[in-house]
């Protein structure tokens, strides 16, 4: 995965997220991640965000611009603190080898260690 998005953007997905993920680590540490998805779509690139801890879930998107689709699960709340940091309007985010994400924005660059995104839960569809 290798995207860039907004900095105001990405933060807006996280805070939604981590209201999902807050206070999960005890059970499993999967729950206390959110799930970035980079995908390009005939529309452009897109951003799926996605938390879930069972109960409740949560999936939104976002525009952004892709290099190389992919996915991870990082955690949220880390990667929420990290982007209300972040100097610049721009953030690019890059999963390297063993789920590694590494955040780009300005001079600033920061790594977190994901998790595959196979072990994200499915959530189930919603009943019509």
């Amino acid at each position: 995965m290798d995207m860039t998005i907004s900095t105001s953007e990405l933060r807006a997905a996280l805070t939604r997220a981590n209201g999902i993920t807050a206070d999960k680590k005890g059970t499993l540490p999967i729950l206390s991640t959110a799930l970035l998805e980079a995908e390009i779509t005939p529309e452009g690139g897109r951003l799926q965000v996605r938390a879930f801890d069972l109960e409740i879930g949560l999936c939104s998107h976002h525009s952004c611009e892709i290099s190389k689709p992919g996915a991870v699960a990082v955690p949220a709340k880390a990667l929420l603190d990290i982007a209300k940091a972040l100097p610049e309007i721009t953030v690019r985010l890059k999963c390297g080898a063993n789920n590694r994400l590494e955040i780009t924005s300005g001079g600033a660059t920061f790594k977190l260690a994901g998790l595959p995104a196979e072990d994200f839960p499915a959530m189930p569809a919603p009943e019509a």
